[in-house]
């Protein structure tokens, strides 16, 4: 199943109808294919609904802050645990000193390498933006990257990589809750009337899931994970004459 329903399970569908003593149980609801189709089918609402910004950073984090000061001799760097598994040969790492990352990092394949009448493999390494590690540089883990040489202190590492989303092992808890209940929205009606007790509800679960999904489309919501990661950002000029911030996900 496409993005592994971001880790939504047939438990959690359940539990949002499990209100005083009452315990659900699938055979309630058309058995465990029943649940399992509820999910696919929320999770694919959820995907045509999330703007394409957010969707790209939950499946290929850009510049991502995963260490934001480093100690003395630091190899090991863990990446957000919502944003794994990580693809093994699709990790770019960058480190330096805060001061170093005041313009955008750039990719050993980026244009420095082959402009102007000198370009080429063989170009110096540009002066301003910082470069990411070659690969002899870092070494992935399960859960990140072990660096090849210790940082120094206060150094920053950012990295980008692709998401393994068809793991099973891949897991957002915000929005893995969100499929959840549009699951739930979309079983509770085939199983309780409008004259049953607990119409009211499952009512109101519906129109919380329609709700979400026209946030959602408008941008007003973002998944409370990724409030959590901390991006690269880029120095601007206000009008004030003062230097602000803009959060980037990905160019």
């Amino acid at each position: 199943m496409p993005y592994n329903s971001f880790g939504a399970t047939e438990a959690g569908a359940l539990r949002k109808f499990a209100v005083g003593g009452y315990t659900p149980v699938a055979d309630e609801f058309g058995g465990s294919a029943a649940v399992a189709a509820a999910l696919a089918d929320a999770t694919h609402a959820l995907v045509q609904a999330f703007p394409l910004v957010a969707l790209d950073a939950l499946q290929r984090p850009d510049l991502c802050a995963v260490e934001a000061r480093g100690v003395e001799g630091q190899t090991t760097i863990a990446f957000p645990a919502f944003l794994r598994p990580i693809t093994a040969n699709r990790v770019h790492v960058w480190r330096g000193m805060p001061s170093a990352f005041t313009s955008r990092p750039v990719l050993n394949t980026d244009a420095w390498q082959g402009s102007g009448p000198y370009g080429g493999l063989s170009s110096p390494t540009p002066s301003g933006p910082v470069v990411e590690l070659p690969p002899e540089g870092f070494t992935v883990t399960s859960t990140g990257v072990t660096l090849t040489s210790g940082l120094a202190r206060n150094e920053q590492v950012f990295a980008s990589w692709d998401v393994t989303v068809e793991d099973a092992a891949y897991s957002v808890p915000s929005v893995a809750d969100w499929v959840e209940l549009g699951a739930a929205a979309m079983l509770g009606p085939k199983v309780y009337a409008q004259a049953t007790a607990q119409w009211e509800y499952v009512s109101a679960m519906v129109a919380e899931w329609t709700d979400l999904l026209e946030a959602l489309g408008k941008g007003a919501v973002t998944p409370a994970d990724l409030r959590t990661a901390r991006w690269w950002r880029a120095p601007e000029r206000a009008q004030d004459n003062t230097v602000g911030s803009v959060r980037r996900y990905r160019a």
